[in-house]
């Protein structure tokens, strides 16, 4: 695995829309870890294609759900990764976090968004 970099604000590869992933192969995978490892090494929760550079409809998110208060050293991190995605279902129920973004750092703020989203995406290996 190897650290990415991740693209900044200004970037025009920030604006442009991403091409589906036709091929689910070891380039796929290695791009997938790439980005995990990238992720964990900026403290973030998720990850897109454009943030490193591949025009790709994919990204990665954090699966925080059993993360423990105290991370020991040897923890093993969990991903969610999503290849494809389509959204299917959000609810009209709004939550409000304070979020930022790796392809933006220092621009931090309240963001409302759906409470639950229901999403249909591939797998590494092209299954649904």
């Amino acid at each position: 695995m190897a650290l990415r970099t991740i693209v900044q604000d200004g970037d025009p590869i920030l604006k442009k829309v991403c091409r589906p992933v036709t091929k689910f192969d070891d380039r796929l995978g290695m791009l997938l870890d790439d980005m995990k490892e990238t992720l964990l090494d900026a403290n973030g929760l998720g990850l897109a294609g454009p943030q490193v550079g591949m025009m790709r409809r994919l990204f990665i998110c954090l699966d925080d759900r059993d993360l423990p208060e105290v991370v020991p050293a040897n923890y093993e991190y969990k991903f969610i990764e999503f290849i494809n995605p389509e959204i299917l279902e959000l609810s009209d129920e709004q939550v409000e976090l304070y979020e930022g973004c790796l392809s933006f750092p220092g621009h931090n703020g309240a963001i409302k968004r759906s409470k639950h989203v229901k999403v249909k995406a591939q797998d590494r290996h092209g299954e649904w």
